[in-house]
């Protein structure tokens, strides 16, 4: 039998592959497509009644350091945690020199933090590290801290997968091991030894910046439409039984039609 008949290896992840894999991520253009550097502004946006604005707060996954930079910018201080090393060691001068960068932590700190952020971090970590990245965690937030975890809203993993015709193995293409739903993220956050203060799906995507136009464009077509209705002219046509023409609107679509993740607000228990 050939091997295009064969069905494809399944990827079994190890922390070696899982180093190797973000090394090779570090070290490519793959790194310009990191979610945080998409959604930085608006997380912290959502996020900003939970964070202390006096506080300090941890980066945990923290990657190539785009939420830091945000966050350090909009007067966070803020330390990171990276678990790649080919990754923490290329955070960019602007943030290492900012003034509100506490510096790079390692697995070992118990630094206490008001606030934790797991930003596109939970989807990621192997079922044998879950604990002892949760016991971490818990370690360096404070009592009354928030921990901010971010996730794919019930991402499909096969097909949002990779097929390496070398190797003939699938596997995911940014590495997750598992997939959420709002329900299942507060019970497995709730395992971790943290209850939901809130939790609400969003839209990360470019999607947002479509329809927040297109909503904005209904608005100002609105407006005109009620300029024009109060004319003279208009006012003379309806007088005589004429109609007034509107400008067709585009479809009204809310956000939260289109959510691509979830955000989830917790404390510990």
């Amino acid at each position: 039998m050939s091997i295009s008949d064969d069905s494809p290896n399944m990827i079994t992840w190890t922390p070696e592959l899982v180093e190797r894999f973000w090394t090779g991520v570090a070290n490519t253009r793959l790194s310009e497509i990191n979610s945080s550097r998409n959604c930085a502004d608006r997380l912290l946006e959502l996020v900003a009644p939970h964070l202390n604005p006096v506080g300090r707060f941890l980066d945990y996954g923290a990657g190539d350091g785009d939420l830091v930079a945000a966050m350090v910018q909009k007067g966070y201080r803020t330390a990171a945690y990276e678990p790649n090393r080919s990754r923490s060691s290329k955070l960019p001068r602007a943030i290492i020199e900012h003034p509100n960068f506490l510096g790079v932590v390692s697995e070992h700190t118990r630094e206490p933090f008001d606030g934790v952020l797991m930003i596109e971090v939970i989807e990621h970590i192997l079922d044998p590290q879950v604990n002892d990245v949760f016991q971490h965690v818990r370690s360096v937030l404070k009592r009354d801290g928030h921990l901010i975890v971010t996730t794919p809203f019930t991402e499909d993993l096969e097909l949002n997968g990779a097929f390496c015709p070398s190797c003939h193995t699938h596997f995911h293409r940014w590495q997750h091991v598992r997939s959420f739903h709002p329900d299942t993220l507060n019970d497995f956050m709730s395992q971790q030894g943290f209850y939901c203060e809130s939790q609400r799906v969003v839209d990360f995507s470019n999607n947002r910046h479509m329809v927040e136009e297109l909503n904005v464009m209904n608005a100002e077509i609105d407006r005109l439409h009620a300029v024009i209705a109060q004319s003279f002219c208009e006012r003379i046509k309806r007088l005589f039984g004429g109609k007034t023409e509107h400008r067709k609107r585009y479809p009204r679509v809310s956000l939260l039609d289109l959510p691509t993740n979830i955000v989830y607000v917790g404390r510990l228990a």
